[in-house]
């Protein structure tokens, strides 16, 4: 197959008729060698340009567009959830630990969009808002231990308050950590493509411990139930996204697809199964919330929820 066929994005020149940009596409041979991130995706590069016209990329078709996309609509929607959970304020559970969570969430899928919009602009632009988008992901993985740890360890006395702060106090130690990983120059190169996901794996290996320790404790519970399926399906799907990513599926096996070039890969396809898995983690913790404001708010005593599970 011919690679113009595949060759997408811009190189801007004014067409005389209508005074706009129109756009031409390049190949992978024809970019820059940092902007080859995946060898198997063959065209629908942009080549280095401003930030003026890398934001009017949003609007246009090569093989960014979707992992904008996918990150943009994320980011709006975590925007609505957390302005219907300020709106959703109750009377006895607090919000705080909730709204943590939705901020990470929005501050992540907000970065992860402005990089891969414009990622283009030049190799240093790349690098600084590659390691942010790193931090992101780091950012909301930590955010996710405040509300589940809160409000089913949190709220039930000084033993369940021992325990949030243990969960969420080595969160944040192996965040940190791996933080101090994903920021030195050698962790960028293509070489560590299938390592990044294993660091990011420390944090998800240790968020298993809380969700099995309170489905231990109090499975009889159908919030407490509910709540631990949702979040064992987030866990999935984003396993499901970072095997994805790590094995460039499905361009490897399809590498002519004209699709790759118009953003339909591995890495879109790694962003929708985030985004699903967030919203649906999101629900599993309103699901709690909603639990403890049931039971009186977070006065309640451990003795009190398993005398009256729900």
């Amino acid at each position: 197959m011919d690679m113009t066929d595949l060759s997408m994005v811009p190189t801007r020149r004014r067409s005389p008729r209508r005074n706009r940009t129109v756009v031409t596409f390049l190949d992978i041979e024809n970019v820059a060698e940092y902007l080859r991130v995946n060898p198997k995706v063959l065209g629908g590069y942009r080549q280095e340009m401003s930030w003026y016209h890398a934001l009017q990329t949003i609007f246009m078709w090569h093989n960014e567009t979707l992992n904008i996309w996918s990150h943009l609509i994320g980011t709006l929607c975590f925007v609505c959830l957390l302005l219907i959970t300020v709106a959703n304020q109750q009377r006895f559970t607090p919000q705080w630990p909730l709204l943590i969570f939705d901020l990470a969430a929005v501050y992540t899928l907000s970065i992860s969009t402005l990089f891969h919009t414009c990622l283009c602009i030049s190799k240093s632009h790349f690098q600084f808002w590659r390691k942010l988008d790193f931090t992101g992901i780091l950012v909301v993985m930590f955010g996710m231990y405040w509300p589940f740890c809160y409000y089913s360890f949190g709220c039930i006395g000084s033993d369940g308050r021992n325990w949030f702060v243990l969960y969420v106090s080595v969160a944040g130690a192996l965040a940190t950590l791996c933080l101090g990983v994903v920021l030195l120059p050698v962790f960028q190169s293509n070489r560590f493509h299938v390592f990044r996901p294993l660091i990011f794996a420390i944090m998800i290996i240790w968020g298993f411990t809380p969700v099995l320790h309170i489905a231990a404790v109090d499975w009889e519970v159908n919030a407490i139930r509910n709540a631990v399926v949702l979040t064992m399906s987030m866990f999935a799907l984003v396993i499901v996204g970072g095997l994805l990513y790590m094995t460039r599926w499905p361009e490897s096996v399809f590498h002519a697809n004209k699709l790759s070039a118009y953003g339909f890969h591995s890495h879109f396809l790694f962003h929708v199964c985030v985004v699903i898995g967030l919203v649906t983690f999101h629900v599993g913790n309103v699901v709690l919330y909603k639990w403890r404001e049931s039971q009186g708010g977070c006065s309640i005593s451990t003795s009190f929820v398993q005398a009256n599970p729900v």
